[in-house]
């Protein structure tokens, strides 16, 4: 059998299907998975796990090929569907037989005769699962017996400067076994994505700086999500009666409020964004003295006070939106009439008076093309240089406030509406992708890859 359950004899239970309908998203145990900081089972889409990637992430299903006591305690406990090799349906794991845990299937495996191809051919119920000596292998295969038309790669990074994303230890032993089977999965993952087109699998990596992004598309994680969320249609919510527009009202109330200030810096910050706000501040205090104003778009009550102490802070209504949507209605929010407005994971090298004195109007930096912009010559929203009452900041929040659920983020809004605007230099928003510039005077470290970089570098001093 394919896959069964232990009551109490051996009995059968499919989850096969010809189409998934969802797309598939494998959440793997790399160092990059710890940048992953929310509930990723998302509608529109299947969220599979392997191995340690839990406890980070709770997902539809799980599956491990290691024995119990390898993983997490707690587990065994969870709702979700946990797949273990066959072979240990007899196992005890904590006073109690493994097959008696809740949830707990057995997946019976062997090597395949045709190798990968096996994997596409095999799809019945009386069928093993091809088993290539790891739990990727394992995973795909029943992930394609599913039915999965569309997988995303997240935490693939095969390698990189730590080991996994709960920075555990290996030994030099473990380590150089992992960095063989690291080579091994991607030249199988290289197969297994060339096969995928002749069956009509598609892969996709959502895994900044993987190797595997030189034979799949990359695309960040968020806006993955978002493109698959967009695939379920308008779900209307359901409201009580006299529920009026909320999140509508909210907006309306942030308007334009006379300036108080020539020129200052804003940045706003969440809590998940919050530990960048030391390092944000150190590099752009070791250049500059124009005031700061930090606008508060969910942030704990020890970042407030911290952020009440070194500059002006705004609390911004809580709009019901994704925070990256938030942006232009901080904008709004500004107290000055010049503002240079920039994310908190910029390095700020230089100072930026010359940035007031030489360019005016609403100003940008180009962004480099990627497989998820919608347009042909992007933006890059990082950093803005715009005047108090600019319309430009006005048709962008109403775009926000009205299309979110149709782009990517607001960078992709801002890049939909009718604009005219002066090109920032990109020493003035240098991207990460761009490689290294000793010119550079506002450095982008954008993307997960980025974040861990910066945490690299806050870690070393």
């Amino acid at each position: 059998m394919a896959l069964w359950y232990y009551n109490p004899d051996p009995s059968k239970i499919t989850f096969r299907r010809e189409y998934l309908k969802t797309d598939a998203y494998l959440y793997l145990p790399g160092p990059s998975l710890a940048m992953v900081d929310f509930d990723v089972r998302i509608e529109g889409t299947t969220a599979f796990a392997i191995n340690t990637a839990y406890p980070k992430v709770k997902p539809n299903i799980w599956l491990g090929m290691d024995k119990p006591e390898c993983y997490d305690a707690r587990l065994l406990w969870e709702s979700f569907p946990k797949i273990f090799r066959g072979s240990y349906w007899k196992l005890d794991y904590r006073d109690m037989h493994l097959r008696d845990y809740p949830q707990v299937y057995f997946a019976d495996i062997e090597k395949p005769e045709k190798g990968i191809r096996d994997m596409f051919l095999l799809n019945k119920d009386e069928i093993y699962f091809a088993w290539f000596n790891h739990s990727l292998g394992a995973i795909l295969h029943v992930m394609l017996w599913m039915g999965a038309k569309k997988i995303h790669f997240v935490g693939c990074d095969l390698g990189g400067n730590r080991d996994y994303w709960d920075d555990r230890k290996l030994s030099d032993d473990q380590r150089i076994y992992n960095q063989t089977l690291y080579k091994q999965q991607e030249c199988f993952l290289e197969e297994f994505t060339r096969m995928g087109k002749e069956f009509g699998v598609e892969c996709v990596s959502c895994t900044d700086g993987s190797p595997i992004n030189k034979f799949m598309p990359y695309l960040d994680l968020k806006m993955a999500l978002e493109d698959s969320k967009k695939k379920v249609g308008d779900i209307d919510k359901v409201k009580h009666a006299l529920d009026t527009d909320e999140n509508m009202a909210l907006a309306k109330k942030i308007v334009w409020n006379p300036p108080i200030r020539e020129r200052g810096v804003m940045v706003m910050c969440d809590k998940d964004q919050e530990w960048l706000l030391d390092w944000w501040y150190n590099n752009y205090t070791d250049h500059n003295h124009l005031p700061i104003q930090f606008v508060d778009i969910g942030m704990s009550e020890s970042a407030a006070r911290y952020c009440k102490a070194r500059g002006s802070y705004t609390k911004m209504p809580e709009l019901h939106l994704q925070n990256w949507f938030k942006k232009p209605f901080a904008l709004k929010m500004t107290q000055f009439k010049r503002t240079l407005f920039m994310d908190l994971d910029v390095e700020v090298r230089g100072s930026v008076f010359e940035l007031f004195e030489d360019y005016k109007g609403f100003c940008v930096a180009k962004d480099i093309q990627t497989n998820f912009t919608t347009v042909k010559d992007p933006v890059n929203s990082g950093v803005v240089l715009y005047t108090y009452g600019d319309m430009i900041v006005d048709r962008w929040a109403e775009k926000v406030l009205n299309n979110h659920t149709l782009y990517h983020g607001d960078q992709d809004c801002l890049d939909n509406i009718e604009k005219n605007y002066t090109v920032l230099p990109q020493i003035y928003n240098w991207l990460r992708l761009q490689g290294e510039s000793e010119t550079a005077m506002l450095y982008h470290y954008t993307g997960p890859l980025g974040k861990e970089i910066i945490k690299k570098m806050i870690k070393e001093g």
